[in-house]
């Protein structure tokens, strides 16, 4: 536990560095995945994958018969993408300003 001084000086250097340096503010605030979520991304991305290679011979071999397996395969890669997007959003990179 830290004394009431110390809290204090604690709270002094948080307030400095939230004034000086935005960027490492920015960094440490950010959401930090562990590795079950980047096993879970990978999975995601591999789901999207294959829907999309399968999609590809299906509509090509229908040969305009029905476009439905395709089309479904396509749906599935779209559906994947959105539910990844939303659970995993993009990582914004700070410019830095030289």
């Amino acid at each position: 536990m830290l004394s009431e001084r110390e809290a204090r000086s604690l709270r002094a250097i948080e307030r400095q560095l939230v004034a000086e340096d935005h960027r490492f503010v920015a960094f440490m605030s950010r959401p930090v995945f562990d590795r079950r979520d980047r096993w879970t991304r990978r999975g995601y991305d591999m789901v999207i994958g294959i829907a999309l290679s399968s999609a590809v011979p299906c509509i090509a071999l229908s040969g305009g018969e029905t476009l439905l397996p395709g089309l479904t395969a396509v749906a599935l890669a779209g559906l994947t993408g959105y539910v990844r997007w939303r659970r995993f959003p993009p990582r914004r990179v700070a410019r830095s300003r030289t």
